[in-house]
């Protein structure tokens, strides 16, 4: 049975369902779902990577994780920690607001970064 409409989570708009549609926004989000909802499991983040050809006998897990985080830093290196439901466009904003190089290249791609 299909129950949610994945026509606002994919940039192509199509008009596919699945059976649940659930927003995480934590570790713990994804562990709930997993131990409420049967399998199978889809986990999509922009929905700019996909195309659906028809609805899903799944559980579909939309990525809202959000964080950026500066975790080490030296003078040559920084290592950076970000959630998968960021915007990647965003991740990229920042970084040049924070001086880091390397990201810029890849501005406005469209989707999150977990994609």
């Amino acid at each position: 049975m299909f129950s949610a409409s994945l026509q606002p989570f994919n940039t192509f708009g199509v008009n596919a369902n699945c059976r649940n549609l659930i927003k995480i926004y934590s570790e713990q989000d994804i562990y709930d779902t997993l131990l409420t909802y049967e399998s199978p499991y889809k986990i999509i983040g922009g929905g700019s990577n996909i195309l659906l050809a028809g609805d899903l006998e799944a559980t579909v897990l939309i990525n809202q994780i959000k964080g950026i985080q500066v975790v080490d830093e030296d003078e040559d290196h920084v290592l950076v920690t970000v959630g998968g439901g960021e915007n990647w466009h965003n991740l990229v904003l920042w970084s040049i607001s924070h001086n880091l190089s390397g990201l810029q290249n890849l501005s406005l791609i469209p989707g999150s970064v977990g994609a």
